[in-house]
């Protein structure tokens, strides 16, 4: 027993180098040295459970020797050196990870990264320094880059830091911020600031040019349009008012009665 208890103890302290290396901040198995921080420890258990497999055996057909790579529990030498092997290591793990935060284990290690603001925080001046949280705007690899998405104003920012700009936004999904906040709701119960604009006290009047005119829309015929009506103009006692233009909503007739 205390033999089996060695062997296993080594096998998992192994299979944490290659990860561990890949996480470090100027790992030197990764490609994108810096941007790693974004990232959690996937446990060995999920990754051989192969509850992903459907997904990423798609992109990486050799799969099996990839992951034998990750777990470094290769023991061809030839294929630790082989540049493919780890560039196909860093996809998978990346692909892996986004389906473990999505797991209970993976949130409770990304909570831990939101709480120190490893993802920045929202740039927005309202938001008043919410902290953000990463998002991908599509599951396939090499479609876009990763971006973080604000709790509080519900918009998404991209990164200062050039080396974000190398992450694959695959390695994080679309789900994982709105999963986030239905398990954490107590972290997001702040609500928007909206700013409105104001002259010497006053706020500014819709009817300004600097906001743009309300269109109303008649549901049943839908065709209908705003037309600027002009100036005008009458006379007072002392002097001549000029009333703002306003905006008069022209009807169409319907489509079932013709026009005249």
């Amino acid at each position: 027993m205390e033999g089996n208890n060695g062997e296993d103890t080594l096998g998992k302290s192994k299979a944490k180098k290659w990860i561990t290396n890949f996480l470090a901040e100027e790992g030197a198995l990764a490609s994108n040295p810096l941007g790693n921080e974004l990232f959690v420890e996937v446990d060995r258990d999920y990754i051989l459970s192969k509850a992903y497999t459907k997904v990423v055996s798609i992109c990486i057909p050799n799969i099996q020797e990839v992951i034998l790579h990750i777990t470094d529990a290769n023991s061809n030498p030839e294929a630790e050196r082989n540049p493919k092997i780890e560039s196909d290591a860093e996809l998978v793990y990346g692909l892996i990870h986004r389906r473990y935060i999505e797991t209970p284990e993976g949130m409770e290690k990304m909570l831990k990264l939101y709480k120190n603001r490893v993802f920045g925080t929202c740039p927005r001046a309202l938001c008043e320094d919410e902290s953000l949280l990463p998002h991908g705007a599509s599951e396939a690899p090499e479609q876009n880059s990763v971006s973080f998405y604000c709790p509080r104003c519900r918009d998404l920012y991209t990164s200062f830091k050039i080396e974000h700009l190398k992450v694959d936004g695959a390695y994080f999904g679309p789900y994982f911020p709105h999963m986030f906040e239905v398990r954490y709701p107590k972290f997001f119960d702040k609500k928007k600031k909206k700013f409105v604009g104001a002259i010497c006290g006053f706020k500014i009047h819709r009817s300004s040019n600097v906001h743009p005119p309300k269109i109303i829309f008649d549901t049943e015929t839908a065709r209908n349009r705003v037309i600027p009506t002009p100036s005008v103009q009458y006379r007072t006692s002392n002097s001549i008012k000029i009333m703002p233009r306003k905006f008069a909503v022209e009807k169409s007739p319907p489509s079932n009665v013709p026009s005249s």
